[in-house]
């Protein structure tokens, strides 16, 4: 079980097995606890009760986009993915730049002067050349175009060991997922089979009719105290969300402003030195609106 601080549990009494060929796709509404269980079963949280068990040779992947700041802005992308693997041969190297859609020269370009999108394909890149036997990953299609998720969709089918993830791209988790961990009604369970079998199974209608007849019957005492608290603490994850809306929209700003600087590239140097710069300061500011998106989610999921 886990709960942020004295908040209630975001799940409890979750019991997961994760085996040599699992895809688990962990699904449900946003603040319900999805990304704190990647966390907590990375080692990054501790369970209020009960813990991880690892096999002693698992070796962990973990992609969050918030990691973008640990890349380094003048490494192309070639070095930068090779850094993470040393035993990767180039053609390896350029196999997994080809498949993060960065094929020839494209993957000589250097950190800074990606967009926001590119730093996060590098990072999935970066996860996908780990010697890692288990991979978690948190919102992989985020900033992704269709291409790109295709190819993320292979690669992943390609991977050798276990992934556990967390999405809200119906394509991905359709063509991936064989098992679920299921955020519903305050609590987490595990779905052994695919996506289209739990929507035809049990699907999520079942929670939205109990919710609604319990705020429809709610009177007076406890009941009516709960509901004005369930009510209250709704608004203000819808308030949270809407902020995570703002925030997104002003990264994607500042992607079309690194855009419009990239275009004026001349690959002179000296020339370009100073479009560098501008493009440095802008990517300061997308990485500090990744790092607000990253606290307004765990506020969001605080709030249970």
């Amino acid at each position: 079980s886990f709960g942020f601080d004295d908040g209630p549990d975001l799940f409890k009494d979750l019991d997961l097995e994760i085996k040599a060929k699992d895809r688990i796709a962990v699904i449900g509404k946003n603040g319900k606890g999805k990304t704190t269980l990647l966390n907590v079963v990375a080692d990054k949280l501790t369970p209020r009760t009960g813990g991880v068990e690892f096999h002693p040779s698992t070796s962990i992947g973990y992609y969050q986009q918030t990691n973008r700041k640990d890349l380094s802005p003048d490494l192309t992308i070639i070095d930068e993915i090779s850094s993470e693997n040393i035993n990767l041969s180039l053609s390896e190297v350029r196999g997994i730049c080809g498949a993060m859609m960065f094929p020839g020269d494209s993957a000589k370009k250097k950190i800074k002067v990606l967009s926001g999108g590119e730093q996060s394909r590098v990072l999935l890149g970066k996860v996908l050349a780990h010697p890692a036997n288990l991979l978690l990953l948190d919102e992989p299609t985020n900033h992704l175009d269709i291409e790109s998720i295709d190819a993320l969709i292979k690669e992943v089918k390609r991977f050798n060991g276990p992934v556990l993830f967390v999405t809200h791209n119906e394509e991905f988790l359709n063509k991936v997922a064989n098992k679920l961990v299921v955020f519903k009604k305050g609590e987490a369970s595990v779905f052994n089979g695919k996506y289209k079998e739990f929507l035809s199974k049990i699907g999520w209608e079942e929670e939205e009719n109990q919710q609604a007849q319990t705020n429809a019957h709610s009177s007076g005492g406890d009941e009516a105290s709960k509901a004005a608290l369930d009510f209250k603490k709704q608004k203000q994850v819808n308030h949270l969300e809407k902020q995570i809306d703002k925030i997104g929209a002003k990264i994607m700003s500042l992607e079309e402003e690194i855009n419009a600087e990239k275009a004026q590239i001349s690959n002179d140097y000296e020339k370009d030195k100073p479009i560098y710069d501008r493009i440095k300061q802008i990517q300061s500011k997308i990485d500090k609106n990744y790092s607000m998106i990253e606290t307004v989610m765990i506020d969001i999921e605080k709030l249970g």
